[in-house]
């Protein structure tokens, strides 16, 4: 299992005690100790936790509305695209592996091409904002922005606690 992986069970987990020379996931929990604000919450909402999706939604939209200076509203839908499109990375027919199943033989994803990775259509990311289909290139590149802002805030959680665990 690699770091991003044992980091994100660890947040989820219930057992966290402590053990001399072995890592336990206390130790990938108190690595985010120094996160942003967004980025452990984004981490966190990653294990269904509604308080911190909540959380990193506002704190996400007022990021959004001063970075843009777009109004509220807006600046919440796309929000709301942008969390859910770096929490829903994967792609929807293999989930992740890059590779399927045919009988006994595994061959590449024809959905992602092996890459594991959903790409979201302008068509998904506009009814999920609710917003017409129509208008969505208008807000494309506003979108883009906010979703820089959360990839980045996320990363930054991942390689922090990297650094510190070693």
């Amino acid at each position: 299992m690699g770091f991003e992986e044992r980091l994100n069970a660890s947040v989820g987990t219930d057992n966290l005690k402590s053990e001399v020379l072995k890592l336990m996931p206390v130790d990938f929990v108190a690595s985010l100790s120094g996160a942003s604000s967004l980025g452990s919450d984004i981490m966190r909402s990653s294990d269904y936790d509604q308080s911190a999706l909540r959380r990193a939604l506002l704190l996400l939209t007022r990021d959004a509305i001063n970075a843009l200076h777009i109004g509220r509203g807006v600046a919440s839908r796309l929000s709301v695209v942008a969390i859910n499109e770096v929490l829903h990375w994967q792609c929807r027919r293999c989930n992740g592996a890059g590779e399927v199943i045919a009988g006994k033989v595994r061959i590449e994803c024809p959905d992602c091409n092996g890459y594991g990775t959903h790409r979201w259509s302008d068509g998904e990311r506009a009814r999920l904002a609710r917003l017409p289909t129509d208008t969505w290139r208008k807000w494309h590149p506003k979108y883009v922005r906010v979703l820089e802002i959360a990839r980045v805030e996320l990363s930054y959680v991942v390689g922090l606690a990297k650094k510190r665990m070693g």
